[in-house]
């Protein structure tokens, strides 16, 4: 009896304790279409801005690294050898910002002859030089440069210090057929290079009668500004003279200073030594 009244007994609550309702996670909306859209759109957008960021920051590289070359190649006291290896560390996307001004001192200084880069004395060319100068012309060429009356005049001038004359030769037969009426001063100096080699001496003596006939057919510029035809200058009748006494020919020396004196040339100290 005991254990039924057990079982019978009601279950008292008490009032004063609260049921806990069970909680629930709440469900999550899907995001729209549009605004997956709009996120993989300013993904790409910030993509986009972030490669147009990292190619103008190298551009502004580049243009530094030209920059900082250029004001020292101008400015500064490089040799030959230390104008070589700053042009080869300056990075080949800086070179397009290079001017033919550029270029043709970097020529001159890597040929030796630019009166900072011999310090004091005129470096002497050798192959390796030209191959460093058709080095830095290609390149050049490359990134945009077009070569003028000075380039050539300094590949002309390295090849005929080298004595390679039917390479200088062609130099300035590029010179020409690249729009470009040369100076004097390229035959100049073929003329001096002729000049110091006696066995040399025809080639010497046709040259100058070429110079004298492109003269009077209008064939070669004025050298001076202000001038409206091209005359023979002093230094190329100097080569001249040292060509024929070289040789012993000291009549056609003489018979040379006279045509000079007679053009309004006075000879220099070069001339009467």
């Amino acid at each position: 009896m005991k254990q039924e009244e057990q079982e019978q007994k009601p279950e008292i609550k008490d009032e004063h304790v609260k049921e806990t309702p069970q909680q629930q996670e709440p469900a999550v909306a899907p995001l729209p279409l549009s605004y997956l859209a709009l996120d993989k759109h300013s993904s790409k957008m910030a993509q986009k801005q972030l490669l147009q960021d990292k190619e103008e920051a190298n551009r502004l590289f580049e243009k530094m690294a030209a920059e900082t070359y250029i004001s020292g190649l101008h400015k500064g006291k490089w040799s030959s050898d230390e104008t070589w290896i700053r042009f080869c560390l300056l990075p080949i996307e800086s070179r397009k910002f290079l001017r033919d001004i550029d270029v043709n001192r970097t020529l001159a200084r890597t040929r030796g002859t630019d009166k900072d880069a011999a310090l004091g004395g005129k470096a002497i060319p050798t192959s390796r030089t030209l191959t460093k100068m058709l080095a830095v012309l290609g390149s050049a060429k490359r990134a945009g440069v077009v070569p003028d009356q000075y380039t050539y005049q300094e590949m002309i001038a390295i090849n005929a210090s080298l004595l390679n004359f039917s390479h200088a030769l062609e130099w300035l037969d590029k010179m020409i057929k690249s729009g470009i009426q040369p100076t004097i001063r390229p035959y100049r100096t073929l003329l001096k290079g002729y000049s110091t080699i006696p066995s040399e001496i025809d080639n010497t003596r046709q040259l100058w009668r070429s110079i004298k006939s492109k003269i009077e057919h209008g064939l070669i510029a004025p050298s001076e500004p202000d001038a409206t035809v091209a005359t023979i200058d002093i230094k190329s009748y100097t080569c001249m003279l040292a060509a024929e006494c070289r040789v012993g020919n000291f009549e056609q020396a003489l018979s040379l200073l006279d045509e000079m004196e007679a053009a309004g040339l006075q000879p220099d100290i070069t001339v009467r030594n």
